[in-house]
C-alpha cells in the first residue's frame, strides 16, 4: 500500500512539473508570427483591454495609450450657458460645480475659451489639454479640404455622420475653432528651438511645427497651411484653424503669437485622457 502510494505521488509531482513547464516555457506561434508563450497567451485573455470614455476614441503605439476626444469639446447639459458667447460665459460655466466639457455631436462646440480656462475645464473633467505633438498624432489623416469648415465665416455644430473626420475617428481636427494645445513660445523659441517667422510653411519638424517659412508663395506639400510667429513675447499655441481661416488654416496650420489669456468665437479646445 505503501508503494502504491508512492508511486501516485510520483505520478502528480511529473504532472504538476510537466504543466507548469508548458506554461512558462513552450512557446507557440501567434497569429502574427511572433512567438508567444503559453504564460503570456493566458494573460492576454485574462487582463482588460484598455478602453475610454464616451465621446473618446483610442489611440495606441507600443509606449503609450491615449483616449482623445472625438469631438471638440462643448458645454454639457449641468452647465449654466450652453452656448458659450464671450469669457463670462465661460468663467461662470467652470464656476458651476456639476458643469464639464463633453464630447458629443450636435452640440456647439465651446468657444470663448483662454489656455488657462481650457486647461482647468480638462482637469475638472478628470482630462487634460493635448501636447503640441499629441495633436499632430491624432489628427493625421483628417481632410484639409472644404470637407471642413474652413470657409464658412460661422462656427458649425459637429454631426455625428460630419466629412470632417480621420480614420481614428476625430471630427474637426481641422478648421470650426482653433484648438488649443498644452505649449508655450516665448521669446521665439519653443521647446528649445527657434521658430521662424509667419509665413506659410515649407518645412516641418515630425510633429508638424514649422521649421521653415516662405513670406509670400504657399507651399501645396503643406496644404499651404500658414504659420503665424512673434519673436518677443510669451504665447499660446493654437492648432488646426478655424471657420474663417480657408487655406491658412489646417493640419499645419499654427497660431503661436496668441497670448494664453485671450479667447474669442474662433478658439476652442478638445482633451485627452492618459491610461
Amino acid at each position: 500500500m505503501e508503494g502504491f502510494r508512492k508511486s501516485i505521488r510520483w505520478v502528480l509531482v511529473t504532472v504538476g512539473v510537466i504543466i507548469l513547464t508548458s506554461v512558462t516555457v513552450d512557446a507557440t506561434i501567434a497569429p502574427n508570427g511572433f512567438s508567444q508563450s503559453a504564460l503570456g497567451i493566458l494573460a492576454s485573455r485574462t487582463v482588460p483591454q484598455a478602453t475610454c470614455p464616451a465621446g473618446m476614441v483610442l489611440l495606441s503605439d507600443p509606449h503609450k495609450k491615449l483616449c482623445v476626444d472625438a469631438y471638440e469639446d462643448s458645454p454639457a447639459s449641468e452647465c449654466t450657458v450652453q452656448t458659450v458667447q464671450n469669457a463670462l460665459d465661460s468663467r461662470s460655466n467652470i464656476d458651476a460645480a456639476t458643469c464639464l466639457p463633453q464630447s458629443a455631436p450636435e452640440f456647439t462646440p465651446w468657444a470663448f475659451v483662454s489656455f488657462h480656462q481650457a486647461s482647468e475645464l480638462c482637469a475638472k473633467a478628470g482630462k487634460r489639454l493635448p501636447s503640441s505633438e499629441e495633436w499632430y498624432t491624432f489628427a493625421l489623416g483628417s481632410p484639409d479640404t472644404d470637407a471642413c469648415n474652413t470657409n464658412s465665416g460661422s462656427l458649425s455644430v459637429p454631426h455625428a455622420d460630419g466629412s470632417c473626420k480621420n480614420a481614428y475617428g476625430i471630427h474637426d481636427a481641422i478648421g470650426n475653432v482653433w484648438e488649443w494645445v498644452d505649449g508655450v513660445v516665448k521669446d521665439g523659441t519653443y521647446n528649445g528651438h527657434a521658430v521662424p517667422e509667419s509665413g506659410y510653411v515649407t518645412a516641418a519638424d515630425e510633429h508638424g511645427i514649422a521649421t521653415q517659412t516662405h513670406t509670400a508663395n504657399p507651399d501645396p506639400n503643406f496644404h499651404d497651411d500658414y504659420f503665424w510667429s512673434d519673436k518677443t513675447g510669451e504665447y499660446g499655441i493654437l492648432r488646426g484653424g478655424f471657420y474663417g481661416s480657408g487655406k491658412d488654416g489646417g493640419l499645419y496650420g499654427v497660431q503661436a503669437k496668441t497670448a494664453p489669456s485671450f479667447s474669442s468665437g474662433a478658439i476652442g479646445f478638445r482633451c485627452v485622457k492618459d491610461i
